[in-house]
């Protein structure tokens, strides 16, 4: 999903049901998710914006998100009231068991940073200040948090990695 593109290069809409990032999105995850999908686990990376449309599908499909998706690692996201699509208990549980934020900080990867979401999930430092690179310098630390999770569940952890001799550090 890029729920950034829901226009092409010449800013024309690409289909006119879908308007906005979380049309896109949930779009995506009816279509190719829930009917098409046959993968056991599903790792989901939400980054910025990412995160509101993140919240959208769990409110709009709330049964098949949590049955389908493993974890979530959110990037410097900008999800907000998490809290109000709560039904149960239950589903507070597993986003608070499934999901870790990533923030933009000066701290060290992985290091405990303030909640900004009064404490859903937990948060800590992507290793870098700047918002357009929380994804890339938090890379291993999200791998790692999948594969503990995909072990938990006892599933198939397959460990998939990029590299790049570029350092992000204090860019």
């Amino acid at each position: 999903m890029n729920p950034n593109y829901f226009v092409d290069q010449d800013g024309k809409q690409i289909d006119p049901r879908i308007d906005t990032m979380e049309k896109h999105c949930r779009y995506v995850f009816k279509k190719y998710v829930i009917r098409r999908c046959q993968a056991e686990e599903i790792y989901i990376i939400a980054h910025s914006a990412g995160g509101r449309c993140l919240v959208d599908l769990f409110k709009k499909f709330r049964t098949e998100f949590v049955d389908n998706v493993k974890a979530v690692a959110f990037t410097d996201s900008s999800h907000k009231n998490f809290q109000d699509t709560f039904i149960d208990k239950e589903e507070e549980n597993w986003v608070k068991e499934h999901c870790i934020h990533y923030v933009k900080s000066a701290k060290p990867l992985g290091s405990e940073v303030k909640s900004t979401d009064e404490g859903m999930m937990p948060s800590v430092s992507a290793g870098h200040t700047n918002h357009e690179y929380t994804t890339g310098s938090s890379w291993e630390e999200i791998q790692k948090f999948f594969i503990s999770k995909a072990e938990s569940y006892s599933l198939k952890a397959r460990g998939y990695s990029c590299h790049s001799e570029k350092s992000y550090t204090n860019e």
